[in-house]
Parts: C-alpha cells; sequence; structure tokens
C-alpha cells in the first residue's frame, strides 16, 4: 500500500499513524508547492511504488464540481498541490 499525502501537519501524521499500524505501507510526500510537471510525477512515482497494490490520496480539499460541471453529476475534485506554482 503507497499513501499518496499532502504536505500539511496533519496529513502527514495521519499517513505516518497508518504506515506504523501497516508494517507494507509506504508514504510519499506530494510536492505541495510544485509544479504541474512535478505534481503529476510524483502520482506517476505513486502508482509504480504501489505496483497494483492499494493507492491512498490522502488530500482535503474535496469538492463536487456539478455546479460547474452540469453534463456529469458524479463528477469531482481534489486538491493534492495546495499553493500549486503555474
Amino acid at each position: 500500500m503507497v499513501i499518496l499525502t499532502e504536505p500539511a501537519y496533519h496529513a502527514q501524521h495521519w499517513a505516518d499513524q497508518v504506515a506504523r499500524a501497516n508494517r507494507n505501507t509506504q508514504v510519499n510526500p506530494a510536492p505541495g508547492k510544485g509544479s504541474v510537471a512535478a505534481n503529476v510525477a510524483a502520482i506517476k512515482k505513486a502508482i509504480g511504488d504501489a505496483n497494483g497494490g492499494l493507492l491512498i490520496f490522502n488530500v482535503r480539499h474535496g469538492f463536487c464540481l456539478t455546479s460547474n460541471f452540469k453534463p456529469n453529476p458524479d463528477e469531482g475534485a481534489f486538491d493534492i498541490a495546495p499553493n500549486l506554482i503555474r
């Protein structure tokens, strides 16, 4: 299992607790103020590290996009990289 976690203290703390309780867990930090390319690379690395196993995105700022994208009411998004540099 791999946890890709945003770099905020509370998120990192939770990921570390899960990893201590599950010894086959790897915690990968997401670059909080990184570029789009850096964040894509972090996600791809986490997918590769999971090697077909479970990948958990430990994020906050989840939101529903139905107000913006009415054609697909099941669509949503989350913020893996707070303060992204563009």
